[in-house]
């Protein structure tokens, strides 16, 4: 449940029976930290603005993390809680933004007690803990396979940040291809920052024909946010910018992109290029 309010749990029972589940979307990041933190904010952000609760969780084990983000800092995890080592309000935080923030454990969970059930009492945590939530969303490091032990955050639909960048672009081929190795095919989806329209699109096709060549996957191309200095001015003023500067590009963009989330737009396939791109052959 939300730390400051009592939740109706008949209301999450009547979800589940009407087919109304969470939302879980995982981040692999090819980008910066600070690039990462910021995608999440604003476009949870975007997505509490259009009506939903989103509740954001760092498994990342990153000092860089999602839950860096946090003011005041969270002292306790999902994991003390499961473990009644902490309440449930002393781990999660309302962020001025309207969203919550929590950190789910301080340890990889692989590496933590698993007999007698305490991996379930964790999960029962997850559960429990927002019958209400529209989305959920991940900030992950496959160092840690923190979320993918638990079978709640297994299926989570994988979402790529890659930077206009060949380097980035790279990294984020490799991140798929060990997330596959590891859990098994998915299907990905694609938000290009700092590349125009036309520059996303082209990024898009040439992966889209790596992951189809190599992993026999699909990749969905999510959208793209274009460089503008509104973002880092909203950064500056601790603001959404979705809120700051509603007509920024950038502001459009994540706008547009929580709209595809919501489901009122759905994301299309990228076609698939002849050739995958040089940093992706390497």
């Amino acid at each position: 449940m939300s730390p400051n309010t009592n939740r109706d749990q008949a209301e999450g029972l009547r979800r589940i029976l009407a087919g109304q589940r969470s939302r879980q979307l995982c981040f692999l990041s090819a980008v910066s930290a600070a690039q990462k933190n910021a995608v999440l904010l604003n476009l949870a952000a975007a997505l509490v603005r259009a009506g939903n609760e989103v509740h954001v969780l760092d498994a990342s084990l990153s000092a860089q993390g999602i839950g860096s983000c946090a003011a005041p800092a969270l002292a306790h995890t999902l994991w003390d809680v499961a473990q009644q080592g902490a309440a449930l309000q002393d781990a999660v935080r309302e962020h001025e933004l309207g969203i919550y923030l929590s950190r789910l454990s301080a340890q990889a969970l692989a590496q933590l007690p698993s007999q007698a059930g305490e991996r379930e009492k964790l999960s029962r945590v997850l559960r429990e803990m927002s019958p209400n939530a529209n989305f959920w969303l991940l900030d992950t490091d496959l160092q840690s396979n923190n979320p993918f032990v638990l079978p709640e955050l297994s299926a989570s639909e994988v979402m790529v940040l890659v930077a206009n960048t060949p380097t980035s672009i790279k990294n984020a081929y490799t991140e798929m291809k060990e997330f596959q190795a590891r859990f098994g095919r998915r299907q990905y989806h694609l938000l290009v920052l700092g590349a125009s329209a036309t520059q996303a699109q082209m990024i898009a096709k040439n992966m889209a024909t790596a992951v189809n060549r190599y992993l026999a996957s699909q990749l969905v191309a999510l959208g793209n946010i274009p460089a503008d200095e509104h973002w880092s001015r909203a950064v500056q003023l601790g603001r959404a910018i979705v809120d700051a500067f509603p007509m920024a590009p950038a502001s459009i963009a994540v706008r547009e992109i929580a709209e595809r989330l919501i489901g009122s737009q759905a994301p299309r396939p990228a076609r698939a290029q002849a050739r995958p791109t040089a940093a992706m052959e390497a």
